[in-house]
């Protein structure tokens, strides 16, 4: 039986009623079915029986920008339903919002099928490592749009909260830019801990899930281009406006990433609001965009400072990735993957990641174990927290001590949906 008081008090409803949770329950019935069968395989037990055994932490998974539930003043649901993918008021159209907890999925087939964003992560955590909503695994509520500052905040609210009078670490998985918030944490100021002291000790370790370590091209192209998710989407002036965490997330202030049509790289600054103004970039007459470049530049050599605990790293570099924008003939061209052409037109423009963040981004963790990255290979950047056949990948990291972990120890399972396989480090 559901406890829709349990799922209010999580943030899994702002305002469960049992009718309401019944027909969730009916929704997804089909999905828990699906993760049931396909989590009864051997590895799975094997991983389940030594989590039994295990001396667990709790854990703290960090969502990334659009894995969070945001609300208006009147608790009107702005993002984290599947209408909002296709219109009304969205997230870069509201200013003022309240986070109230991750996006489960998106309803394709009402009462019956629902495109997994964090549910399957979070079930499969509670359903293995056996650990509880509410209790030892938590999903951190926080508004994604705002600056880094304000989710490392939140986090160390939570950590705070979560620990309470006990010395006992916690565990923290950052999935995608959620990563970010993390490092951010790790940067923070005694006046931004809550209490905590240390952000470094008061963690046992991070698994990072595809984050941009060193930045991403890919959130200078949604802050030039903009973005669209389904039908829901904005430009790159509202982007800049509505979603400022995303310059927190550019490219680190060292990397150059304009270059000329032979792939010479132009001593260009990203981060330098001239630059914006010469190439008429987006937003490039805002008067906030100064202050945004120069929080995004302090937050990236802030980070770089921080103090770190061991981590590990479960992330794809098995396709193109944009990582420069070439100037063609006057013109700022952001090479797209996906674009007829632009592989082979631009080759310079590409690195291995996973088609939105670089390999070399991602593999830069700072606490880094000696084996390197997990890598894996998934159908996209998103399916690195959705794809079942990467979860096993994330009780492991929980479970693994802390040194090196072989991988000849881990059965890694074949993936036949998105052609993924164990794979060795290179």
């Amino acid at each position: 039986m559901i406890d829709a008081e349990r799922l209010r008090v999580l943030g899994t409803y702002s305002a469960a009623s049992p009718a309401r949770t019944v027909r969730y329950a009916r929704r997804v019935l089909l999905n828990r079915l699906v993760e049931t069968v396909t989590s009864s395989r051997h590895v799975h037990r094997e991983l389940a029986r030594r989590a039994r055994v295990a001396q667990r932490n709790p854990i703290i998974v960090v969502p990334p920008v659009m894995g969070v539930r945001l609300v208006d003043e009147r608790r009107r649901e702005i993002w984290g339903s599947t209408l909002r993918l296709f219109g009304g008021d969205g997230p870069t159209s509201i200013a003022a919002a309240q986070p109230v907890g991750p996006v489960h999925g998106f309803t394709l087939v009402p009462r019956l099928v629902e495109r997994d964003v964090l549910g399957g992560l979070l079930r499969y955590i509670a359903r293995i490592y056996g650990a509880r909503l509410g209790e030892d695994l938590f999903a951190l509520a926080y508004d994604w749009r705002r600056p880094l500052a304000d989710g490392a905040r939140a986090l160390a609210t939570l950590v705070a909260r979560v620990r309470g009078a006990s010395d006992e670490p916690v565990d923290l998985v950052g999935i995608s830019s959620g990563g970010n918030v993390i490092r951010r944490f790790f940067a923070a100021e005694p006046e931004e801990l809550a209490g905590l002291g240390s952000a470094a000790s008061s963690v046992r370790r991070v698994i990072y899930m595809a984050t941009p370590q060193r930045g991403a091209f890919s959130g200078f192209d949604y802050l030039v281009e903009g973005l669209r998710v389904v039908r829901q989407g904005c430009d790159g002036a509202t982007m800049q406006r509505m979603v400022p965490s995303i310059f927190d997330c550019l490219p680190h202030h060292s990397e150059r990433l304009f270059v000329d049509t032979q792939g010479q790289r132009l001593e260009l600054d990203h981060l330098d609001p001239a630059t914006w103004r010469e190439l008429r970039l987006a937003g490039h007459d805002r008067p906030e965009l100064a202050e945004e470049l120069a929080r995004a530049r302090e937050t990236q050599d802030r980070i770089a400072r921080g103090a770190h605990p061991p981590s590990i790293v479960i992330a794809d570099r098995h396709r193109p990735t944009a990582t420069r924008a070439v100037i063609d003939r006057g013109k700022v061209v952001l090479p797209c993957a996906d674009c007829a052409g632009d592989v082979e037109r631009y080759p310079y423009a590409f690195e291995p990641g996973d088609g939105v963040v670089s390999a070399h981004s991602m593999e830069a963790a700072p606490g880094l174990a000696t084996d390197a990255p997990w890598w894996v290979e998934t159908s996209e950047h998103a399916r690195v927290a959705t794809d079942p056949h990467v979860h096993p990948l994330v009780v492991e990291a929980l479970l693994s001590p802390l040194r090196a972990v072989p991988r000849e120890r881990y059965l890694w399972p074949t993936n036949p949906i998105t052609l993924g396989g164990r794979e060795t480090a290179s």
